[in-house]
């Protein structure tokens, strides 16, 4: 299928019409990258009842928005269940544990649920979990 980009600084360059039918990228799926300006300029073609065509176009990387990072620590001590609460491990169980009764310690080793006044500040901890 022949796709054209659609951006109008293209149309300045003399040598964008030997590129109008782009390659497809790795992965084939039907996104094609023009060679001419050296940009992250993208299309999308979509085939169907319902066609459409969609232009990605960005500048440079300060156009994108920043990387959240993960506390490693937080990562490490709690997990998100399906519906968006957190999992945490319970505390008290490591050490001295011969003065506490067995059913104690076995209750120390289930997973619970944070609270739900933690969660919010567990959640901005660890975004892409």
């Amino acid at each position: 299928m022949r796709s054209n980009c659609a951006h109008a600084e293209h149309e300045k360059y003399a040598e964008h019409d030997k590129y109008a039918e782009h390659d497809k990228n790795e992965a084939g799926d039907g996104l094609r990258a023009c060679p001419v300006l050296q940009v992250c300029c993208a299309v999308v073609v979509c085939d169907g009842p319902r066609s459409a065509v969609a232009v990605v176009f960005q500048t440079s990387k300060k156009d994108v928005m920043p990387k959240i990072k993960t506390h490693k620590g937080a990562a490490k001590r709690f997990k998100l269940t399906a519906t968006g609460k957190v999992k945490r491990g319970q505390v008290g169980a490591r050490h001295i544990l011969t003065s506490k009764a067995r059913k104690r310690k076995n209750k120390l080793s289930q997973i619970v649920l944070a609270s739900d006044a933690d969660t919010p500040v567990i959640k901005r901890m660890i975004p892409y979990a």
